[in-house]
């Protein structure tokens, strides 16, 4: 049987605060511990490992965060949906405007 095609999801989420201050810890692992359960794993970059930073726009002025990058591959149908909802539940959390998340079609090599 063929299997149904997959769409990685990736979140990228402030570490920082709109004042600068650090996130807590624990929030991030939250995102972590959420989307492994859901989806049965994911993937977490944490920025002391790997330096990420995001450049945006927002009333014309641009803004830099540094970031993290939680990663999660599906084929849930209801993914899509799930991850309009998390993403505006992540932006209220973390008190953003929005949360970026990128979806892109994968298959699997091995």
């Amino acid at each position: 049987m063929e299997k149904a095609p997959s769409t990685l999801f990736a979140i990228f989420v402030p570490i920082n605060n709109n004042d600068g201050t650090k996130i807590d810890e624990w929030k991030l692992e939250d995102i972590r511990k959420e989307l492994g359960n859901r989806f049965k794993g994911t993937t977490q970059f944490p920025q002391k490992e790997a330096h990420a930073i995001g450049m945006w726009v927002y009333k014309e002025l641009p803004h830099i965060d540094n970031i993290e990058i939680y990663a999660t591959v599906t084929n849930e149908p209801d993914a899509i949906s799930f991850f309009k909802n998390y993403g505006r539940e992540i932006a209220q959390r973390f008190q953003q405007e929005s949360v970026f998340i990128l979806a892109l079609p994968v298959s699997s090599v091995s």
